[in-house]
Parts: structure tokens; sequence; C-alpha cells
């Protein structure tokens, strides 16, 4: 392997680490509101949102996210099926600056397991939280984390509790559907991070998130890698350099009625 593509594997290891870090960033204070920190307007939008997919009994969407970093980016497709109490189906498309074709991913529960499609196929997770922890960083997280209450992955609740600073922005129109923008900030372990959420206004679901972190927290690394000449070069480059996850929501369908079966991963449920 050439010194080049070492270095690139290198920052694409680095970008996904950095990706599943929990954090926002310094754009929201110019464009925000004048307001307290911790706004309670902001909050509470935050708060009827959270109770809505709290009520939802089912739920469904498909869409993208995008990662960008030094001017390269990466589009992956997902789709989404939840329902109470515990069934769900998310697939999604990985697609890496090293492999020309994008791979299959998926995490799934009919109820009895929770299981995750990866590198070498099928395997069995702890959990429904272990299985949708796999999704921060990888594909859209924000919604099922908070349909299911959990404190993980992203949920609406872990916003609210790692951020000191929310405010509300412009109303914004995205898709044809009217959004209250609302704006997170807050720094964790040297990073600094916005999350920006765009929350429809009739119905309080979710149709946008913007991430952007800046900085790096060498702790999160191992130790081998950060003795490594060539990844404490490339890590240098990043220091500083923002990075940028997206997620829009599509099709977003709320109530349908599903079986079991509709729930057991399919190569049929694979975005395209």
């Amino acid at each position: 392997m050439g010194a080049q593509e070492f270095n690139l594997r290198l920052i694409c290891c680095a970008t996904v680490i950095v990706f599943i870090a929990p954090i926002p960033f310094p754009v929201c204070a110019q464009e925000s509101r004048t307001a307290p920190l911790n706004d309670s307007e902001a909050v509470g939008a935050i708060r009827a949102s959270e109770a809505v997919y709290s009520d939802l009994s089912s739920y469904r969407d498909s869409g993208v996210t995008i990662k960008e970093i030094n001017g390269l980016s990466l589009t992956n497709s997902f789709t989404i099926r939840l329902a109470r109490t515990n069934f769900y189906c998310i697939a999604w498309r990985q697609q890496s600056l090293l492999r020309a074709k994008p791979r299959p991913r998926a995490i799934w529960s009919t109820g009895d397991g929770d299981y995750y499609l990866g590198r070498h196929g099928s395997e069995r997770k702890a959990s429904m939280e272990a299985a949708i922890d796999l999704l921060s960083g990888e594909t859209a997280s924000v919604v099922p984390a908070t349909f299911f209450k959990l404190r993980s992955a992203r949920s609406l609740d872990q916003i609210l509790s790692e951020n000191h600073d929310i405010a509300e922005k412009k109303d914004e129109t995205i898709g044809g559907t009217e959004c209250r923008v609302i704006c997170a900030k807050s720094k964790n372990r040297g990073m600094e991070v916005v999350e920006t959420l765009w929350i429809g206004k009739a119905d309080q679901l979710i149709y946008k998130v913007v991430r952007v972190i800046a900085g790096y927290d060498s702790s999160a690394y191992p130790q081998t890698l950060m003795t490594n000449k060539a990844f404490q070069d490339s890590m240098a480059r990043l220091h500083g350099t923002p990075i940028t996850f997206t997620e829009i929501h599509e099709n977003i369908s709320t109530g349908d009625h599903f079986e079991k079966q509709d729930f057991l991963y399919k190569p049929t449920d694979e975005p395209q």
C-alpha cells in the first residue's frame, strides 16, 4: 500500500470515529435570533417533537445522509420502519472513499432479537440500544432513537441533555413542509458541535438534521494509532476542519399497520 493510500485510509478512519462522537458547531450563534441560553421556546419545540414520536404507534420514511469533509462528500440512502414495542428495520447503503460500490447495511428486529447486517454478514446484538447505536455516524439515527426513547444514537433527549445553547432560527420550508429551525450548540472533549433540527410546524416531526463538528479529541483514538507518524500527520491536516453530517427525511408516514414479517430484513429492503 502506497503512502498516499495509507493516509487516505487513516483520514477516513478518523472521519468515521469523529462522526460517532456526540457534538455541534459555532455557525449557529451568528444566525440564531437574540435569545438567552436554552431559549424556552426552542427547548419546548424539541420536547413537543419528542412527545409526538412517543405517541406514534408506527413510523416509516426514506431519505439520504450526506457526509462532508475537506471538500469530499459521501451520500447514502436509507429506509426506516418502526413500530411498538420493539419492531424495526433500518437499511442503508454504506459508501466509502475506498470502495466504488456501496455495501448494504441494516439493523432489524421482529420482536425476538436484535440483528445487524455488517461486513461479515448477519450477527445478533445484545440489545435494541446496541443495534441502534450502530446508526450514529453511518445513517439517520435521531428518529429511531427518539421513537424508542433511547438516551443514545443522537435522540432528541440526548441532544437536549448535552447542549448548553439552544435557540430558534428563522422558519424554513423543507420539501414543501414549513419547519421551525432549532439550533443547539455545545462543546465536548475539545470538539465543538452545532446540531440544527428542522421540525415540521404542523406535525412536529423531524424533516432534516445537520450536525457540524469542529476539532477532534485525541483520547477517542487507540494509543497505537496516536503513536503512528502517518496518523499524526493525517490528524494534523484534519484538525479544525469542520465535518458535516446531514440527514434528510422524506416520504414520511405514521400509523401504518405492519405485520411481524415486515421487519425481517430482506435484500429488497435496500434503498436504491
